[in-house]
């Protein structure tokens, strides 16, 4: 007899404990589907937030009231850095960009091929080379220091 009670305590023991396991996997499956949710739900409002400060960068540009100023400031400036480093990276490579659409465009090209704007093809400028003046004096001073070294015989150095 009391062999079966004590199986019936460990069976009562086991039981509790797989109940507990069983009701914690469930609530960590419930907090995992609860967080998701929040962090998916996150993701929404960013991105409301994101296209409700575009829009009203669209529509409030050219006036925007403090202390949105600021920030509008900041996208012009980072939106003008942008389009010369495109610029400069369209040269590299033999490149332009479209006034009207930003696309590239092949350096003769006359039309984009993107929105048919037409751009106006500049006319390539030659190198310039540069020269540098020198004086009859400065001329004179370096043919007399050259003929010195010539003349002159290579002479041991001295230890």
């Amino acid at each position: 007899m009391e062999v079966k009670k004590m199986f019936e305590r460990a069976g009562d023991s086991v039981s509790k404990f797989a109940k507990s396991v069983g009701d914690n996997s469930k609530k960590a499956a419930t907090k995992m589907k609860l967080n998701r949710n929040i962090h998916d739900l996150e993701k929404v409002k960013e991105t409301a937030y994101t296209e409700m400060g575009k829009q009203y960068f669209l529509s409030h540009a050219d006036a925007a009231e403090e202390p949105y100023a600021e920030w509008v400031q900041k996208i012009v400036e980072a939106d003008q850095q942008i389009a010369a480093f495109k610029k400069e990276i369209a040269a590299l490579d033999d490149l332009r960009i479209c006034s009207a659409c930003g696309a590239e465009m092949a350096e003769g090209q006359k039309f984009c091929p993107n929105c048919g704007t037409k751009n106006e093809v500049p006319e390539k400028q030659p190198e310039e080379t540069k020269t540098e003046s020198v004086s009859e004096e400065e001329v004179e001073i370096l043919s007399t220091e050259e003929t010195k070294t010539e003349d002159t015989p290579d002479q041991p150095s001295e230890s």
